[in-house]
């Protein structure tokens, strides 16, 4: 429901508070329970929090105060327990870009506005035009343009107390003063004439299709004379307002807003969607070892090098007595390929998959950094590649990270021969070892 109060800006503010409040106790009852991963918790926020906020959205626009509050929010409860955060920007991305598909609440608010104001332009008599007053009298106070057309001005605040950085009005209003300097829009001693009010309207609506990527279905329009000169008209149907879908309108508006993952700035040369992050969503690949390998590329792995710096270490050294000893720094290359606890079983993995690599030719020379963040050349046997790498990391951090075991070969042999067992069991088996390979 919604907080009504004298004021427009009261009743959105006050629904506002309320609803995320809601919102931030959906995250909390989630807090105690088990969720291993950044994906887990990326989908807990999609499915159960993010989706009490969208019916309000569809209503009353998100306030930058409560848009802010709510990344906040997300923000802790995906990260609770890391080390390390990445800015929800990178986490927008598509899984074949680098993030996890977490939706941009600002845009997706915005796209939930929009659709409705599309609908109810949609309506099939004068109401549409009262609705867009609604939507523009604000605006239309502001300009002066509501001496003449007071009706319109006096219907609704709501543009009024809207951000100015929210595109769809600044669009609306361009549209509307454009029919208006067209003579589409004009008063004949009274109310405003329908024809002319019906065609202002549908030059907004073809605007909102444009934001929606739906310019194709509203460019049909044709050239007609009026006096000495051609000007477009839109053809007197409302489909292209039909055809705006609030997915359309979200996907076009970030087109242009996502940002790609911090670590393709680190390692320019690498092409991270065609080889990294394929190799780390592939189907092969389970859960957890999706998220170990997410959390090491991303530079979210915990290790002591990276607490020393932010002041929550005493030293940048592997607790291991024999790598302290050594004075080893524990990075994350350490703790995957040069910690004593590994040491043997990563030579035995790193055989493997060099083997792999050089099914078609020569080894190629690959660095430790670049085999656990899946950077190695493209190859025929690839993934194969990434499923023993993913298996190797997730077994690091479970035996050695979190139980500080030694991790023996025999142990990585048993498990790879476990899951290549259970995985050539499946109709269309992903992946193909060499029969005794392992």
């Amino acid at each position: 429901g919604f907080t009504i109060c004298p004021t427009y800006k009261d009743t959105a503010m006050k629904t506002w508070d309320r609803v995320v409040r809601g919102f931030e106790q959906v995250l909390f009852s989630w807090q105690s329970r088990q969720l291993e991963t950044l994906g887990q918790k990326v989908e807990v926020t999609r499915t159960f929090a993010l989706s009490k906020l969208y019916y309000v959205a569809q209503v009353l626009p998100l306030p930058d105060k409560h848009r802010r509050q709510i990344d906040s929010s997300m923000s802790k409860f995906i990260f609770r327990g890391r080390h390390e955060r990445l800015q929800l920007d990178e986490m927008q991305n598509s899984y074949e870009n680098g993030g996890l598909g977490l939706p941009n609440i600002a845009v997706k608010a915005d796209s939930l506005l929009l659709k409705q104001m599309c609908r109810m332009l949609n309506l099939t008599n004068e109401k549409s035009f009262h609705l867009l007053g609604y939507w523009l009298g604000g605006f239309l106070r502001d300009t002066n343009v509501s001496e003449n057309f007071p009706e319109l001005a006096d219907l609704g605040p709501v543009s009024y107390t809207m951000s100015r950085a929210f595109p769809l009005h600044g669009y609306m209003l361009d549209t509307f003063l454009e029919a208006v300097s067209r003579g589409e829009v004009k008063r004949i001693n009274g109310p405003v004439a329908a024809p002319a009010q019906h065609d202002a309207v549908l030059r907004v609506g073809r605007q909102a299709a444009q934001l929606a990527g739906r310019v194709d279905v509203c460019d049909q329009q044709q050239n007609a004379a009026q006096g000495d000169r051609l000007i477009p008209v839109i053809p007197p149907h409302r489909n292209i307002l039909q055809s705006v879908t609030t997915k359309s309108i979200y996907t076009s508006r970030m087109t242009n807003l996502l940002v790609p993952p911090k670590i393709e700035l680190k390692f320019p040369l690498v092409n991270f969607p065609e080889l990294v992050y394929s190799r780390m969503n592939h189907k092969v690949l389970e859960t957890r070892q999706r998220d170990v390998s997410y959390t090491v590329i991303h530079g979210l792995f915990k290790n002591r090098d990276r607490l020393f710096q932010q002041g929550r270490a005493d030293d940048r050294l592997c607790q291991n007595q024999a790598c302290k000893r050594s004075d080893m720094v524990e990075s994350v290359e350490h703790i995957f390929c040069l910690c004593y606890r590994v040491r043997t079983a990563w030579l035995w993995l790193r055989a493997k998959v060099t083997e792999l690599l050089s099914d078609q030719g020569p080894a190629p020379a690959v660095s430790n950094t670049e085999l656990i963040m899946l950077m190695y050349p493209k190859c025929r046997r690839e993934a194969e590649a990434a499923f023993l790498l993913c298996t190797f990391m997730e077994l690091v951090d479970k035996e050695v990270t979190g139980k500080k075991k030694e991790l023996m070969v025999g142990t990585v042999r048993g498990v790879l021969r476990a899951k290549v067992e259970q995985i050539s069991s499946r109709a269309a088996p992903e992946i193909h070892f060499p029969l005794g390979w392992l």
